[in-house]
């Protein structure tokens, strides 16, 4: 029986080697990259709501929105009902950008689990790793 300590930096080892094959020819990073799937499967959130769905800090994701504002790929607006609420929402070049990320990164798990794990087994992890990256 391996050390569990082993295992996890395995794990670790095996998606730092994927995100560095989703990310090799990409100008967008892994940060960016959940905040825009974050956004895509939620709509528009304010900051706060990114932070807790990612994990990080409100300054993290104000600073995340900042960069993704200025490329083009989100929009900032206020809330109808409460106009001190900024919200955040994807624009057709974020959800282009967010659409091809997702499915680069699940080509690349494919192929790189295809030998071990069946169809399916790669269908649920690819589902778990997006639990694991985003809380609902």
């Amino acid at each position: 029986m391996t050390h569990p300590i082993l295992d996890i930096t395995s794990i670790k080892r095996f998606i730092n080697k994927i995100e560095q094959a989703i990310f090799r020819d990409e100008t967008t990073t892994i940060s960016q990259m959940n905040a825009l799937m974050c956004l895509l499967d939620h709509g528009g959130l304010t900051a706060g709501n990114i932070a807790i769905m990612l994990n990080i800090s409100k300054s993290a994701v104000s600073m995340l929105m900042h960069t993704l504002e200025n490329e083009g790929m989100v929009i900032r607006s206020f809330d109808r009902f409460d106009r001190r609420l900024v919200l955040y929402s994807l624009t057709e070049e974020g959800i282009v950008v967010t659409n091809r990320l997702r499915k680069k990164r699940s080509l690349i798990i494919q192929k790189t689990l295809s030998p071990l794990l069946t169809p399916g087994e790669i269908s649920e992890l690819n589902s778990i790793f997006s639990k694991l990256i985003i809380k609902k």
